[in-house]
């Protein structure tokens, strides 16, 4: 079977942490993001948002490849759903990924990891993000 799972373990403990990226540019979209398995992933101007599940993977990649992300699993559901307002809720909210990776009007990125663990990488060319600790979660 071959499975494995590779996970970040922090050697000490830390804040829960919750980051607020604005992306206003295509610039933007490049700008890496380091995900745990314990991060939550929103855009909420678009009700956009990923939940980690019990065996949620960590993974590094860019603005653009969380669209990406979140685009594939759409599809999946437009091509794989026997319901008919699902197929037409999917392929709007393609269309949705589609305008925002080729000419992303201002929306804000949120990275919220109780771990503390989440990272924005490479941003010195963002004109706004925010770190929050959170308290009491």
């Amino acid at each position: 079977c071959h499975y494995r799972k590779s996970e970040i373990v922090p050697l000490e403990p830390k804040r829960h942490q919750r980051i607020y990226v604005r992306i206003s540019s295509e610039d933007d979209l490049k700008v890496k993001i380091v995900r745990t398995s314990t991060t939550s992933i929103e855009i909420p101007e678009h009700g956009i948002y990923i939940y980690p599940g019990i065996d949620a993977p960590c993974f590094i990649t860019n603005v653009e490849g969380i669209l990406q992300r979140f685009y594939d699993a759409a599809r999946r559901i437009a091509i794989l759903s026997q319901k008919k307002e699902e197929r037409i809720a999917s392929m709007l909210f393609l269309e949705k990924i589609d305008k925002l990776r080729n000419d992303p009007s201002p929306f804000t990125l949120i990275l919220d990891d109780p771990a503390g663990l989440a990272k924005v990488i490479g941003s010195k060319k963002l004109k706004f993000i925010l770190v929050e600790d959170v308290e009491g979660d």
